[in-house]
């Protein structure tokens, strides 16, 4: 069973840790490279949430992962040597970490992740979500509603498992940030979302443009 895994970090946003953080990408894509069952990994920033503007200085950011079965992240995550090195790199530039929330993957999180933009939605998975979701995927994808669209948007969802049991994670790949910004006045699209959502306090609603580490 495919893992997606997410982190919401706080990194520190002075200027002089932005660019040294930026600059150690590759040394943190070396230590990543070979993880036995580590597929996919993007690293970047979140740019709304809910959506209002995030500040480029909140040091908010935003990872996204994909594993080949739970057990790899175990063998990985805390004691590995390279998740060792990983932390003690990531370490000087945290402002405040994130534990990582697991979800079992219906759908891989390949294409949305790769996307210019990427929008993160997690809720408590109820009776209806699996619905909404479907009913969400079809509004976003039609042609008649969204003319001016840079491109058919893609989706991806997940479930969650351990700590995040009965949690649900969507993600949609965005072609173009002005196709999500549309969405914002869009009734019927913020109608669903908000269903999604509703009774939890505890749901994100984030848009992140992200990017890929390659660690083949």
């Amino acid at each position: 069973m495919t893992i997606t895994e997410i982190l919401l970090p706080v990194l520190k946003g002075d200027p002089q840790s932005r660019t040294a953080f930026s600059s150690h990408a590759s040394q943190i894509s070396s230590h990543l490279a070979g993880t036995p069952g580590l597929q996919l990994f993007w690293h970047g920033t979140v740019l709304f949430d809910a959506g209002n503007p995030v500040a480029p200085d909140s040091g908010r950011a935003a990872l996204l992962i994909e594993w080949d079965k739970l057990s790899s992240f175990h063998a990985f995550y805390p004691h590995s040597p390279a998740f060792q090195a990983f932390g003690g790199i990531m370490k000087p530039y945290a402002a405040r970490p994130d534990p990582p929330k697991l979800f079992e993957a219906v759908t891989s999180a390949k294409e949305t992740g790769s996307a210019p933009i990427t929008q993160i939605i997690k809720a408590r998975h109820g009776p209806n979500t699996e619905r909404l979701w479907a009913q969400l995927e079809n509004v976003l994808s039609d042609d008649k509603k969204n003319p001016d669209a840079v491109g058919k948007p893609v989706f991806a969802h997940a479930l969650g498992v351990e700590e995040q049991d009965g949690a649900f994670l969507g993600t949609i790949g965005w072609m173009g940030l002005e196709d999500y910004r549309r969405t914002r006045a869009d009734e019927t699209v913020q109608g669903i979302l908000g269903e999604l959502k509703a009774g939890d306090d505890s749901a994100l609603d984030l848009v992140v443009r992200l990017e890929k580490l390659h660690v083949e």
